[in-house]
């Protein structure tokens, strides 16, 4: 009832929300029979998980409805027997349909030591270029279809029997905070990191233990980047008698109670430094939670903002020992007309705006154990837009692909132009490609900026074979094409095809940029040298990889 009205207050009228759609296989006939997944997954973690599968009839259509419309972002995932894997992200504040085109499948195979009988979830699925057609990153936080999970055998080998070809999947242990990526299509090994197990209890002020606690374990510091894992945040719940148990990489790691939904223990964090092949030993003391309330507010209207989230950062005291200040945040309860509430142990907070697209003037607070406080408003604004134009050779607008330096990706409309935001007081990397992908436009630009045009001009055309052993073309290999910029600190994968009968592949690559041609096949994989794209064009490309 509470959630009732809670919708109701946000959205007014509460009617039904109706998602329908076609699915079509890649070859464009409809995908019969095809299983259909709706996941909205509440931002931050905070809220309701919905979920609701249903089935195609024979024509591909689906329908699937909600009892009242919500403003998360959810996707519509589609899976058919023959072995395709598709979904589209749709909004569910009103009723809305979509088309659900499936990609090709292949299998992901492989072997991760020392996980034998162990439990695999793919939590994101984004193509290897940033370009390659219309793909949409998928990214599942708390819930993962069944076709989208496996189990190790006993000697530790998994087998994902029908992933998207040319996509990356990020897969996540079911009982090990730790991700691996892997390429799909490839066939790769994984040795776990060095492991230790923080052993530990919650305790009361006076000594009781804490049962049904959930204690959050954050990790402080990376793996090193060789070992193909990074660690994730975890959470366990403590058992009758207080304690807990969590097995983790060796490293820093920071554990504390944080307060959610309504629950009145938490404790201050601590950093934790796990050993490999060590338990140690954790005691964390529970308080009374200190009440924070306050509301967000337009920075210019000073209006209520609704449905924004506030997190916050400790400023003091730090946990010790650690050479790097975590950030520590904690999600306010979402509230209608702009309120939040935060539950926090003592100590000194800094208060902000959680929301991606969004600034805010911080507001320190300092929190007392049992204590409730008022805050001053917390005063928020978009992130600075920029309005932007492609146009062709001609100065002509059209329409084109735009991606920034961190590969997300937004189409224009018709008139060849999109809007984006760009975060204050960092220069982004904006590049276009037209709809042919043969045309490319790059500009850097800073949250100063209101309007940017980006001229198209044609690429730099590469065109080379992907060899094997003595020198025999290989086909059907999965090629990508990177490229960088003298100002960037990484790379980007551009664009990313399958070599023909001959080994053969073509790009065309932005002419202002180094550029690198890739080539992975099975476990081997195969690379040119960094070189300024006219070169590379002028030597010709030839891509050998290590094995077959």
């Amino acid at each position: 009832m509470l959630t009732w009205l809670l919708m109701a207050s946000i959205f007014g009228a509460r009617e039904p929300v109706a998602v329908t759609g076609t699915v079509w296989r890649w070859d464009g006939i409809p995908a019969s029979l095809a299983q259909v997944v709706l996941v909205a997954e509440p931002p931050f973690g905070v809220g309701e998980l919905l979920w609701q599968e249903t089935q195609c009839d024979e024509g591909g259509r689906f329908r699937l409805s909600l009892p009242y419309p919500t403003d998360r972002m959810a996707f519509v995932i589609a899976r058919h027997t023959d072995g395709g894997l598709g979904w589209q992200r749709v909004t569910l504040t009103r009723s809305t349909s979509c088309r659900i085109v499936l990609h090709r499948t292949v299998p992901l195979t492989g072997q991760v030591s020392g996980m034998p009988n162990a439990h695999l979830f793919v939590r994101q699925l984004k193509p290897l270029g940033v370009f390659d057609g219309d793909r949409v990153p998928l990214h599942l936080a708390r819930f993962t279809p069944p076709f989208l999970q496996a189990h190790t055998d006993a000697t530790g080998r998994f087998a994902f029997a029908a992933l998207p070809d040319g996509f990356i999947a990020e897969v996540e242990l079911a009982t090990l905070p730790v991700r691996f990526t892997a390429l799909v299509g490839d066939t790769a090994q994984w040795c776990l990191p060095p492991m230790g197990i923080v052993a530990g209890t919650v305790q009361t002020a006076d000594g009781a233990p804490l049962p049904n606690a959930l204690v959050h374990c954050v990790p402080v510091d990376p793996l090193p980047p060789d070992s193909g894992f990074r660690p994730v945040a975890t959470a366990v719940t403590t058992d009758v008698q207080g304690n807990f148990r969590v097995a983790a990489p060796a490293g820093k790691w920071l554990i504390w109670l944080p307060a959610r939904g309504d629950a009145e223990w938490v404790s201050a964090p601590q950093i934790v430094s796990v050993p490999a092949n060590t338990t140690v030993a954790v005691t964390l003391k529970a308080q009374r939670a200190g009440i924070v309330r306050g509301w967000v507010a337009d920075a210019q209207t000073r209006f209520p903002l609704p449905r924004l989230f506030v997190h916050a950062q400790l400023l003091h005291p730090i946990p010790r020992p650690t050479p790097r200040i975590p950030v520590l945040s904690e999600v306010a309860c979402q509230l209608p007309e702009g309120a939040y509430e935060l539950r926090l142990p003592n100590g000194i907070w800094l208060l902000k705006v959680a929301d991606d697209g969004w600034q805010s003037e911080p507001v320190t607070v300092e929190v007392a154990e049992g204590a409730v406080l008022e805050a001053p408003f917390i005063f928020a604004r978009p992130f600075p837009t920029v309005h932007v134009t492609v146009v062709d050779q001609r100065g002509q607008p059209t329409q084109a692909l735009i991606a920034d330096g961190d590969g997300d990706t937004i189409a224009t409309d018709a008139n060849g132009t999109a809007h984006r935001q760009i975060p204050p007081g960092r220069p982004v990397r904006l590049i276009a490609v037209s709809a042919d992908k043969r045309a490319w436009a790059t500009e850097v630009v800073t949250g100063t900026a209101t309007a940017l045009q980006l001229p198209l001009r044609t690429g730099v055309a590469i065109n080379g074979t992907v060899v094997g052993a003595a020198a025999r073309p290989l086909p059907n290999t999965l090629v990508s094409l990177w490229a960088k910029w003298q100002t960037d600190d990484r790379p980007l994968c551009l664009l990313s095809q399958r070599s023909d009968a001959h080994g053969r592949f073509a790009f065309f690559a932005p002419a202002d940029a180094f550029v690198q041609v890739r080539a992975y096949t099975g476990n081997a994989h195969g690379q040119t040298a960094w070189q300024a794209a006219p070169s590379l064009a002028q030597t010709g490309v030839v891509v050998r990889v290590a094995a077959e």
